[in-house]
């Protein structure tokens, strides 16, 4: 993901495949609790070595994010 710093807000201008993003999250302020304004504000770059680093730093946003670029699940006919 790449975002662009206007304002005191964050603008996702780039992102992984199509929707992997969560909903609320295209534009986000700087002091939110969200990996990006994390970057921003410790002017560092953040590694997420796992699924469960980032649910454990970000259990909010996990929420909203589990399931994106998981496969559909198996339909039984």
């Amino acid at each position: 993901m790449v975002g662009l710093v206007e304002s005191g807000r964050i603008r996702l201008v780039a992102e992984g495949p199509e929707g992997s993003f969560a909903p609320g999250t295209r534009v986000t302020r700087i002091d939110e609790p969200y990996p990006r304004g994390e970057v921003v504000r410790t002017l560092s770059p953040r590694f997420i070595d796992s699924a469960e680093d980032f649910a454990a730093g970000h259990p909010g946003l996990w929420q909203h994010i589990a399931g994106l670029g998981s496969p559909p699940p198996p339909t039984c006919h």
